[in-house]
């Protein structure tokens, strides 16, 4: 996941780790710059409930 908060995403998954975070490396801002990516497992929903929640299309 990036860009949702960890508490939400820990509250949601049995395990949600942090990986990094997003830098473009030259500091241009956009809407990512600086999020976390989590990697997140067990959704406490099953995944076939869980995923339509999490797409985003815009």
């Amino acid at each position: 996941m990036i860009g949702l908060p960890l508490p939400y995403l820990q509250a949601r998954f049995g395990n949600c780790t942090v990986a990094g975070v997003l830098d473009n490396g030259v500091g241009v801002d956009n809407e990512e710059q600086g999020r976390i990516i989590a990697v997140c497992r067990d959704p406490a929903s099953g995944w076939a409930a869980a995923w339509p929640r999490f797409q985003h299309f815009d």
